[in-house]
């Protein structure tokens, strides 16, 4: 069984689909963290749509944070968007998505590929600092 990433390239960027049943885990993580970089190096894709469904992921926050580390080496800032229900339930998963923001990478975790792609899809607006209480109570 080939548990290569099939990566295709989409008019918007790139897409992903991993192995049903693939185990992501801290031995082949950066490996094909390192292919999805190259690839974004080579054709400038921004925004990358990873199908996991199906896949198991067993890595340690180091190794995860390490992955993120990675997409920062490219000159853009990429938004990375992960498909799988399973992942997002995972307690590390707004650790994860928190972390890569702190690094400058966009990185989020979603239900469907539909709402995957609404979000990376999207026209990106400017940063806005949230309200704060003590904000909406000035003159």
């Amino acid at each position: 069984m080939n548990n290569a990433p099939k990566i295709t390239e989409a008019g918007w960027g790139l897409r992903i689909e991993l192995a049903k049943g693939l185990a992501v885990n801290d031995d082949n993580y950066i490996q094909h963290v390192d292919q999805i970089v190259e690839h974004c190096r080579r054709t400038g894709a921004g925004k990358v749509l990873i199908l996991a469904q199906g896949a198991r992921r067993n890595l340690s926050l180091f190794r995860m944070i390490e992955g993120i580390e990675r997409f920062r080496q490219l000159p853009f800032i990429p938004h990375l968007a992960v498909v799988s229900p399973e992942i997002k339930k995972q307690s590390d998963s707004a650790f994860m998505t928190t972390a890569a923001m702190n690094r400058g990478v966009r990185f989020t975790y979603h239900d469907t590929e539909e709402e995957a792609l609404s979000q990376l899809l999207a026209p990106r607006l400017p940063l806005e600092l949230p309200v704060t209480s003590r904000d909406a109570l000035a003159p």
